[in-house]
């Protein structure tokens, strides 16, 4: 399922943020999809990477320039946990990845 290359949470927070300043008019539709992976550290019982990771979307207000709100809402990939509140819960990310785009930097998408 994964074929973007990985990066840090910050790195994929710039890239939203980039992308959201470049194309404003683009900010409420999910355009942009990149998928968190949680560490497993974060859970007692084994979870696969599957069920630790969630995808968001460049329309969330955490990833919109200018807003007051700051909220990031990912849905579990294995389809076990929707449209869950990501910034409610303190999970340390693993990685991130953006799926399905064989470049993305700085906001470019191909």
């Amino acid at each position: 399922m994964r074929n973007g290359s990985r990066m840090t949470y910050s790195e994929m927070e710039r890239i939203m943020f980039q992308y959201n300043s470049d194309h404003p008019e683009r900010m409420e539709h999910a355009d942009l999809r990149a998928v968190i992976v949680f560490s497993p550290d974060n859970w007692t019982e084994p979870y696969t990477e599957e069920q630790r990771s969630y995808e968001v979307c460049n329309n969330n207000r955490g990833f919109q320039p200018g807003k007051i709100a700051n909220s990031v809402y990912g849905y579990c990939i294995d389809g076990s946990d929707p449209g869950v509140r990501l910034d409610w819960y303190k999970w340390k990310p693993e990685y991130c990845y953006f799926p399905g785009y064989s470049k993305i930097e700085e906001g470019v998408v191909e």
